[in-house]
């Protein structure tokens, strides 16, 4: 009993049919199947096995079944039960049984069959090899391994740098047969006689593939004019050349067409689609298949199964809606004086994608004014006046088989997003950068600057002027030549052709770098603020402590509707006169304080 990798348990291999197997020949190289072909007995399990391994169990009706592992590149299942084998190798001659279990059903000879499957690589059969290197013969040993159809060599050595030959000997037992006279043996390819060392013998060196093909080898009796002719197909391998390729591209009916290639090789590969199509299958290096479009066949990856004789290899490719994308603007000022906005629209897709292009609601179409690129991703509009890219929007779409995005875009006039000062350590030199929004249109940056001249020969400048000029790609200027103890304004202008934008912020430089201009005006800004607020807390304070004044003063009456006049009056009585009391005198006594009693309090009614 013998595991199959990825069934459950074990089984046993099927008894083998009172008819006989089935002889089958195949070429190496080439495809064969093996027919099991079962009908109305869908749902039923089938297995092969090759010699008593298992290597298939599929279910009749079914597209998917178990491989082992080892044989995938050479076995394929077919639903009806049969066994398709690919490429095939010289070592896959051998006895095949396949085995169908049926549940109350009474089926023919299908329940077992038998196969045997001779793989060949000449017709006929050579009865003596000989392999040279240099034109000494190789004989087997651990080092080199002769086999029917290949020459092994195990750990390669300088020693086995060379030319290599083969030698077939002639296959016809009748040359070495007696007869009078003895019959002249000769090779013939492509109906000439080839030239050998010795009547008989085939010599072939430094093989190529152009000499592979049926050799004959015919004898002939001179003096009876009898003959006989024997032939053998000598398959010589080459390797493709690279590794296979894979594509997807768009039909003019706006179909997906799925292309695989793998060119040269002898013979040439066969290449299939599984994964799309069973039935699709090219031997000639170059498969192509196509298909409606669908939203299954979006971001699905297709892979292709590429054999030959030598390896098997694969490729695979995914085809994919266009994905969401940022129209790019690039601007340039042509040799007649004009400016062209270039507008890229360029989104990720497979197939590649196909742009349309829209200005203000209307098709575009290549002209004086407007070019389009190959390859439909760009737009180029050429104008002298900067007007012209500003008042329409322009509208790109990304299309292919599988769906489409689109996006609108309306040009800027020449601007500057930021912009910054970085000096040296020493204060002598700095550097000015800035940036641009993405859908500006700018062709130029004038830099200028308030402060000292950086030339001696030019007085000092309380206003800004030009000190360079950059093109619209620059986005950097460095400034040279800057006194450490004095202070510098830059600023930078942006410009397309004669028209020029709004300036950026000033960026200071100076002793201490001091405050900016925006911190500046900020405070001068708060300064009356402060002031009205400073007031404002007076008076509420003034009020405030007023108000608690009057909380501890004499207590208030509230008044009659009637008016009340009240009078408030001191009693009528003498003062004593103290000095009367007692006679002046330097060490007499303080005057005691007078304390006057209460007032009295009348009221009086009108």
């Amino acid at each position: 009993m013998r595991a199959f990798p990825g069934a459950e348990g074990q089984v046993e291999p099927p008894a083998p049919p009172a008819s006989g197997p089935t002889r089958v020949d195949a070429e190496a190289g080439g495809r064969v199947l093996l027919s099991a072909s079962v009908s109305g007995l869908d749902g039923s399990t089938v297995r092969w096995f090759m010699g008593s391994l298992l290597v298939v169990r599929g279910t009749l009706g079914s597209d998917a079944a178990d491989v082992a592992a080892g044989h995938t590149d050479v076995l394929r299942w077919r639903r009806d039960g049969s066994l398709s084998l690919v490429a095939v190798p010289l070592s896959y001659s051998h006895r095949y049984s396949v085995e169908v279990d049926t549940v109350g059903v009474e089926a023919s000879d299908f329940i077992r069959k038998e196969f045997i499957l001779k793989v060949y690589v000449q017709q006929g059969e050579v009865e003596h090899r000989k392999w040279f290197l240099e034109g000494e013969e190789i004989r087997n040993t651990s080092h080199y391994s002769l086999r029917e159809e290949q020459l092994l060599i195990h750990q390669l050595r300088r020693g086995d740098a060379g030319r290599y030959s083969l030698q077939l000997l002639n296959p016809l037992s009748e040359v070495e047969a007696e007869g009078f006279p003895v019959p002249t043996a000769d090779w013939l390819f492509g109906g000439k006689v080839l030239p050998g060392p010795q009547p008989g013998v085939l010599d072939l060196t430094n093989v190529g593939v152009t000499q592979g093909g049926t050799y004959t080898c015919q004898l002939r009796n001179q003096q009876s004019g009898a003959q006989r002719s024997k032939n053998i197909t000598l398959l010589i391998y080459e390797r493709p050349q690279g590794d296979p390729e894979c594509s997807v591209g768009t039909t003019s009916s706006n179909e997906l067409q799925y292309h695989c290639r793998w060119p040269g090789g002898t013979p040439a590969p066969s290449l299939t689609l599984p994964s799309l199509s069973n039935d699709s299958v090219a031997t000639g290096g170059e498969l192509n298949l196509t298909l409606a479009p669908s939203e299954d066949l979006d971001w699905k990856t297709i892979v292709c199964h590429a054999e030959h004789p030598l390896l098997v290899s694969s490729c695979q490719v995914t085809a994919r809606q266009p994905v969401e994308f940022l129209p790019r603007v690039r601007v340039e000022v042509g040799l007649d004086g004009r400016i062209a906005v270039t507008i890229e629209c360029l989104s990720d897709a497979e197939p590649v994608a196909v742009v349309t292009w829209l200005q203000g609601g209307q098709a575009v179409t290549s002209s004086n004014q407007h070019q389009i690129s190959a390859g439909t991703t760009q737009l180029t509009v050429r104008h002298f006046n900067i007007s012209e890219f500003l008042t329409d929007e322009f509208t790109c779409t990304s299309s292919n088989p599988l769906g489409r995005k689109t996006r609108t875009t309306r040009l800027l006039g020449p601007s500057i997003s930021d912009s910054s000062l970085l000096p040296n350590l020493e204060g002598t030199a700095a550097t000015l950068t800035w940036e641009v929004p993405p859908l500006s249109v700018v062709t130029g940056f004038i830099i200028q600057m308030r402060g000292p001249a950086l030339d001696q020969n030019i007085s000092r400048s309380s206003e800004f002027h030009t000190i360079q000029v950059k093109p619209g790609s620059a986005r950097s200027a460095g400034i040279l030549n800057l006194d450490p103890k004095s202070t510098y304004h830059f600023r930078v202008i942006p410009s397309a052709g004669r028209t020029a934008g709004e300036p950026s912020k000033q960026n200071r430089i100076g002793p201490g770098n001091g405050l900016s201009g925006s911190a500046i005006a900020g405070i001068a800004a708060g300064i009356p603020c402060s002031i009205l607020a400073l007031l404002i807390f007076s008076v509420l304070l003034y009020f405030g402590i007023s108000y608690c004044k009057d909380k501890t003063g004499q207590p208030r009456y509230p008044v009659s509707r009637a008016v009340e006049k009240v009078v408030t009056s001191q009693p009528d009585f003498m003062m004593p006169d103290y000095n009367k009391l007692q006679a002046p005198s330097e060490m007499s006594l303080a005057v005691p304080t007078f304390v006057p009693p209460p007032p009295v309090r009348y009221a009086t009614t009108v």
